[in-house]
């Protein structure tokens, strides 16, 4: 990825809000975006953007990021398990969802480059396609679209069906949703499709 100072300071910002919703909920979600799940995998995530497109990124952060982002994965898998065991489907989905966007990272800054590579430098060897353009997985563009839509169908429904997301995430009606948990369900969006359209970028 390019380093941008720009978007460094956007993806940390992404991952500073994050941080201060997880403390304020604390470990009682309030909807599917605004849950431990999804506030501390959105600080792993956009902090994760924001030293990679940093100007300082290299070998060193690369190899920081993995692992921080393995073990991230590995967690969220296992709080999905405990969460399906308590029959908790909201945090369970969330954990899931997030698990799934972490790997997808792995895949995209560590193991498809270096798939890539080994693939270009042996059509080089055998003289087939030499200086040509190597297209990437079709998994990894699917991936990419199911990245955008999500972040267009949530940016979409907080902005202009807030009650009914909360209503149908919560089953309470939505007359009797409040507006503090509006705010908050628009707050903790932001890093959510922060997150999600770095991850369109990288993938697609």
């Amino acid at each position: 990825m390019i380093a941008s100072v720009p978007l460094t300071a956007l993806y940390a910002a992404a991952a500073g809000l994050s941080l201060f919703e997880w403390r304020r909920a604390g470990q009682h979600g309030r909807s599917y975006l605004d849950n431990a799940e999804a506030h501390a995998a959105h600080v792993v995530m956009n902090g994760a953007m924001a030293v990679m497109v940093a100007p300082f990124y290299g070998t060193v952060a690369e190899r920081i990021l993995f692992w921080v982002l393995a073990l991230g994965t590995i967690m969220l898998l296992g709080r999905m398990a405990f969460s399906t065991w308590r029959r908790d489907n909201r945090a369970a989905g969330s954990a899931a969802y997030h698990a799934l966007t972490m790997a997808a990272m792995v895949y995209a800054i560590i193991l498809m480059p270096a798939g890539l590579m080994a693939l270009r430098d042996g059509l080089v060897i055998c003289g087939d396609g030499a200086g040509g353009v190597i297209s990437k997985p079709w998994p990894v563009t699917a991936l990419g679209g199911v990245f955008t839509l999500d972040a267009l169908a949530t940016a979409g429904g907080v902005l202009f069906f807030p009650a009914r997301v909360l209503a149908a995430d919560s089953g309470v009606p939505a007359g009797s949703i409040g507006v503090s948990r509006i705010v908050s369900l628009r707050l903790a969006a932001i890093p959510h499709v922060i997150m999600d359209m770095g991850m369109a970028a990288m993938l697609l």
